[in-house]
């Protein structure tokens, strides 16, 4: 073999493990990308699980407001009803005393 035989072998074996360098190198860019990708996929499927939990939560709280709202409102007006039948009595009671007291006054 010739020096210049030589040295294009050994030229030619470097550049096969320098493309065989690059290759991986690249594999490994390929294979960090897909991840990346993967991911963002998974962080934006988690995002959107948060979302929509946090989107039931809202609408049970707005339902058990909106009842607790409702439950006080059937007690106010029962609470009013009870309040205005005794004021009712309350009045029967005043005039009957007034009739009681006229008839003594007339009694008399």
């Amino acid at each position: 073999r010739t020096l210049n035989q030589a040295l294009l072998e050994e030229a030619k074996q470097l550049q096969e493990s320098f493309d065989r360098f690059i290759e991986r190198v690249e594999n490994r860019k390929k294979y960090l990308t897909a991840r990346k990708e993967l991911m963002d996929n998974h962080r934006e499927t988690v995002f959107q699980q948060i979302d929509a939990y946090y989107d039931i939560l809202q609408r049970q709280i707005e339902e058990k407001r909106n009842k607790v709202k409702e439950q006080y409102k059937s007690i106010e007006g029962r609470e009013k009803r009870r309040l205005g039948f005794i004021q009712l009595q309350v009045q029967n009671t005043e005039e009957n005393i007034k009739q009681v007291e006229d008839n003594i006054q007339n009694f008399t």
